[in-house]
């Protein structure tokens, strides 16, 4: 009789012991035991996980609605983006957390908060939180582009006379040689696009030794700044002077609506070239002194 008290007791020591290690159950079961199914049209990657980038090396297409805009990811924390018009775009830095980024868009200064989902269909829908308000894009990777040599093609510039649709200047051939008949307009050796930060500026040749130059300055999603100007090339100096600057300020809605204020006209400046590798300028605005101490960089020859 002894024995089995001993070992009744040791069975019931056991059995307290196990059930101290078994985690007590909710008192409301009703809460505890169900959760929200996901959506059946996305799946959000919450920030906590550990996943992979939303975006990594690639270009991206992103559609608002209204308007369209390449996103070239070099690597998962930097690239550029470039407008529809194949012209104009800003390059950008990014810190990437699950579902949640920051952009640093033209700057370090410059913070941009977005949030992504991935929707079924392998898209990426995409919200960035402007200071103007939010806006929100549809990604959708562009099979087979590279963005190490990615660039808009753009066969047709709506009229404005820069190029044509076999993407040469639209002046003749003639009118881009020199007096003598068999030199070509010294500009055609600084013809291409050169940006620097959010400001874009393309230069095209005119006549037989001038050029017509166009900048884009964007300070936002919603706004950006426009100048336009011709002048005399001085081979000797490597420097444009201009004396008919027109300077707009353009905004668009939110439904993509444009509009457009002239804030003047007349403008004076410079533009000087260096001859190095790659081509630099800088840009000299008599009227604002808009560029001070910045550094244009070629980066495209929109003439080929």
């Amino acid at each position: 009789m002894k024995k089995k008290i001993i070992t009744a007791s040791v069975m019931a020591i056991a059995l307290l012991t196990a059930c101290e290690k078994v985690p007590a159950l909710p008192s409301d079961t009703s809460a505890a035991g169900t959760s929200a199914a996901p959506s059946a049209e996305t799946t959000a990657i919450s920030a906590d996980e550990t996943v992979s980038p939303i975006f990594t090396k690639g270009v991206y297409m992103a559609s608002s609605g209204s308007d369209d805009v390449y996103y070239v990811f070099y690597d998962e924390k930097s690239g550029r983006t470039e407008n529809a018009d194949g012209k104009s775009g800003i390059g950008f830095e990014c810190e990437q957390n699950g579902s949640d980024a920051v952009f640093h868009f033209g700057s370090p200064d410059d913070i941009t908060n977005a949030h992504f989902t991935k929707e079924f269909d392998g898209s990426i829908t995409g919200t960035f939180d402007y200071d103007e308000g939010a806006m929100t894009y549809s990604f959708t990777l562009v099979e087979g582009a590279d963005p190490d040599t990615f660039e808009l093609s753009v066969p047709e510039n709506e009229g404005d006379g820069l190029y044509d649709d076999t993407n040469e200047t639209s002046d003749s051939d003639d009118e881009l040689l020199s007096d003598d008949g068999d030199t070509q307009n010294p500009v055609m050796n600084f013809v291409g696009a050169y940006g620097v930060g959010r400001a874009n500026m393309e230069i095209t040749a005119e006549g037989s030794d001038s050029a017509r130059i166009k900048i884009w300055w964007s300070s936002s999603a919603f706004e950006h700044s426009e100048w336009e100007m011709t002048g005399k090339f001085d081979p000797d100096t490597l420097t444009i002077e201009y004396t008919d600057c027109t300077e707009r300020i353009v905004t668009f809605s939110e439904e993509g609506e444009e509009s457009s204020e002239t804030v003047y006209t007349d403008g004076t400046g410079r533009i000087i070239f260096s001859d190095g590798d790659p081509i630099t300028l800088t840009w000299t605005d008599d009227v604002e002194n808009a560029a001070e101490d910045l550094v244009f960089e070629y980066y495209n020859n929109i003439a080929e």
